[in-house]
């Protein structure tokens, strides 16, 4: 992997904007490679992640990495309580979040963040406890907003509950009328959801 990275940085502007093959027969890397990211031992991500640098892209301006949105670390908590709503199992939790995020060891993020789940503890040493259904919501039907400051700017975050689809927007401050008007934006491109949950903030009621 090291010698890889090596050749792609010496290379680099023969390599840039190219794709480019990696012929090898060293089968444990072969192997690593097919892996997805979060399934790599972390000593090893920072160097597939340099392989990975050409598949991250900007839309709206949010960051992708392929498909799914890269979070920054000020949402991923936030995010993660969102996807273990309902208290689902250690794999379908992941499974939800490699879906449609990504971040830096977000799997064992997941694992730490289920791991200190008061309900989920319970619910493994007590079989008998009756589990609590995950919410099917369609599309655009619930959302949920909240304020998040990041390095001095505030930002407006609405999650969609039914596709776990994000948006963010910079607000010039943290009144009422700047968050109507972020929020008339975003409903004008997808229309006005039948529910929105905030946390009861003074911007909010």
């Amino acid at each position: 992997m090291l010698a890889v990275v090596f050749g792609l940085t010496k290379f680099r502007q023969y390599a840039l904007g190219r794709t480019v093959d990696v012929l090898t027969d060293h089968k444990p890397l072969v192997h690593i490679v097919k892996k997805s990211f979060d399934e790599v031992p972390p000593r090893l991500q920072r160097w597939l992640f340099f392989m990975m640098r050409s598949q991250l892209t900007v839309a709206n301006g949010i960051l992708l990495l392929e498909s799914r949105v890269v979070i920054p670390s000020a949402l991923q908590q936030p995010v993660l309580k969102l996807a273990h709503e309902g208290h689902p199992g250690s794999a379908t939790f992941k499974d939800t979040l490699r879906r449609s995020v990504w971040w830096p060891r977000m799997s064992r993020d997941a694992e730490q963040f289920a791991a200190a789940c008061d309900i989920c503890w319970r619910s493994r040493t007590n079989h008998s406890q009756e589990l609590q259904p995950t919410e099917v919501v369609p599309v655009w039907h619930k959302v949920a907003v909240d304020l998040v400051e990041i390095e001095g700017r505030h930002l407006l975050s609405l999650v969609d509950y039914g596709s776990r689809f994000p948006e963010l927007i910079v607000l010039p401050g943290t009144k009422s009328q700047h968050v109507v008007m972020a929020l008339s934006t975003i409903f004008a491109r997808f229309g006005i959801p039948l529910e929105l949950v905030s946390d009861n903030g003074p911007q909010f009621v």
